[in-house]
C-alpha cells in the first residue's frame, strides 16, 4: 500500500480429497491439485475505491481466467466481471461469461443488491451453445452487528426441456432381446477383454449402449458383492471381463465389484468400442445419490455414455437412461428427478485414466446448501465467487478473509 494506491496479490494450491480407486469403496485416497492466482489494484477517491483485477484457475476439469472492474464506497458496491473458461474435460463446458451486481445500503443494518449474469457454454458434441441469463436480488440484515440474516430470490432465462418417458422406454425397448443373445453368446467366444473388443462390431451407438446394458446386466446377476471386501473386489477391467464372463457361462455367482467397478468397466468399454468403431462416443463413470429401503438418500455410482443421437445416457444396471441433453448438470438433474432425492454435488472421472479423479460438479442447490452450512457461512464471501456462482471451496474463504484484514488501517 503507497498513499490513496493499494495492490495486492494472491496465490493458493488446492488439494481436493477424492476415492484414489473408482473401483472399490475402500481403494483409498488421493489428492486432486489445483492452483490459483489474482491480482487487484486499487485507489482511493473520496469515500470510495476503485478496483481493477484478475483471477486465473486450472484445475483438472478445465482453466479459466476473470477480470474485474469495482466501486466500493460506505453506501454502495458495484462489480463488473467477465470470464473465460476451457474445459479439459469431455463433461465440463467451456465458456464465456458477463456478470454484474449492485448493492447498495438502504438503512443502518440492511443492504440490498441486485446481479444478473449471462453466460453461454459449449458441450462437447453438441449441436450449438446453451445461452442462459440470470438475475438475482438480494437482502442483507445484521440487526446491531450481531445476526446476519440473508436472502436471495433468482429469475432464469434459457431453454426449457421436457422429459419424456416414452423415450426412455422405446431406447430399452430398441435392445433387442436377439441383440442381448448375440451380445452373451460373443462374450462366451471371447475369453479376454481383447478379444471381444475385437469380435464386436456395433454400427451405431445402440450397439455400444446396448453392450454396455448387457454388461452391467450380468454384473447385477451375478457379481455384485453385497459384502464388499470379503472378498476385496477387483480393480483391473480385464479381471472384471474374466470374472463376469465365467460366471455367466457356469451360472454362479461371484461377488467381484460394486456400483462403483462396473461404472468403471462401462464407461471405458463405451470409450474403446467408440474409438475402434469410429462412433462418436464419451463416457464417465460418476456418483448420484438414489434412495435407500427407507427412502433416505445414499451413495450410487453409474456410467454417462455421451452419444450424438440420445445425448447423455446413464447406464444403471441394465437400464438405459437418456436425457436427449448434451448439459451434464441439466443430465443429473434429469437422473436424480427420476429417482426421486437430490445430490449435492456429483464426481466426475476420466476412463482413460483407469478412473481418475476429474472434479466435483456441485448442484445449484449443493453450492447453497454447503457455502452457507460450512467454510465459515458467517463470513464474508468474495463478491466476485458470488457473481458467478462458484463452487464451495475453503480457500476463497481464506483469501477473502486475508484481503480484509490487509485493507484494514
Amino acid at each position: 500500500r503507497k498513499g490513496r494506491q493499494e495492490l495486492s496479490l494472491n496465490t493458493s494450491l488446492m488439494g481436493e480429497g477424492a476415492p484414489k480407486d473408482f473401483y472399490r469403496n475402500d481403494g483409498g485416497y488421493t489428492l486432486a491439485l489445483s492452483q490459483k492466482a489474482g491480482a487487484e489494484y486499487s485507489i482511493r477517491q473520496g469515500p470510495g475505491r476503485w478496483l481493477a483485477g484478475t483471477e486465473v484457475q486450472t484445475r483438472r476439469a478445465d482453466e479459466s481466467i476473470r477480470p474485474y472492474l469495482g466501486l466500493e464506497t460506505d453506501k454502495v458496491k458495484a462489480l463488473l466481471g467477465a470470464e473465460w473458461r476451457v474445459s479439459k474435460n469431455d463433461f465440463y463446458p467451456s465458456s464465456n461469461a458477463v456478470a454484474a451486481s449492485i448493492h447498495g445500503r438502504a438503512a443502518r443494518d440492511l443492504m440490498v443488491g441486485i446481479g444478473a449474469r449471462y453466460e453461454s457454454k459449449r458441450f462437447s458434441m453438441a449441436p450449438g451453445p446453451v445461452d442462459g441469463l440470470k438475475i438475482t436480488a438480494d437482502l442483507t440484515w445484521t440487526p446491531g452487528g450481531e445476526a446476519i440474516v440473508r436472502s436471495a430470490k433468482s429469475w432464469g432465462k434459457g431453454r426449457k426441456e421436457e422429459y419424456d418417458a416414452r423415450k426412455q422406454q422405446a431406447l430399452n425397448a430398441a435392445v433387442t432381446d436377439a441383440q442381448r443373445a448375440d451380445i452373451r453368446a460373443l462374450i462366451a467366444a471371447s475369453p479376454t477383454l481383447r478379444d471381444f473388443l475385437a469380435a464386436y462390431k456395433p454400427s451405431s451407438s445402440l450397439g455400444i449402449l446396448a453392450a454396455a446394458s448387457e454388461f452391467t446386466n450380468l454384473f447385477s446377476q451375478y457379481n455384485y458383492n453385497n459384502t464388499e471386501g470379503k472378498p476385496e473386489n477387483l480393480d483391473s477391467l480385464d479381471a472384471i471381463y474374466r470374472h463376469a464372463r465365467q460366471s455367466y457361462l457356469t451360472s454362479t455367482a461371484d461377488p467381484t465389484l460394486v456400483c462403483l467397478g462396473a461404472a468403471q468397466f462401462t464407461a471405458a468399454l463405451a470409450e474403446e468400442l467408440g474409438r475402434r468403431s469410429g462412433i462418436p462416443i464419451e463416457a464417465t463413470a460418476i456418483t448420484v445419490k438414489v434412495p435407500n429401503a427407507q427412502g433416505i438418500a445414499e451413495g450410487h455410482a453409474v456410467a454417462a455414455v455421451k452419444t450424438l443421437d440420445h445425448g447423455i445416457v446413464f447406464v444403471d444396471w441394465g437400464r438405459l437412461i437418456p436425457t436427449y441433453t448434451f448439459d451434464t448438470e441439466r443430465a443429473f438433474r434429469v437422473y436424480q428427478a427420476l429417482v426421486g432425492v437430490p445430490a449435492l454435488f456429483h464426481e466426475i472421472t476420466d476412463p482413460n485414466r483407469n478412473g481418475r479423479h476429474v472434479g466435483y460438479l456441485f448442484t445449484e442447490e449443493g453450492k447453497l446448501y454447503v457455502n452457507n452450512l460450512t467454510f465459515h457461512g458467517e463470513l464474508p464471501k468474495s463478491e466476485l465467487g458470488k457473481l458467478f456462482e462458484d463452487d464451495p471451496r475453503g480457500d476463497a474463504v481464506t483469501t477473502q478473509r486475508y484481503k480484509d484484514l490487509l485493507r484494514r488501517p
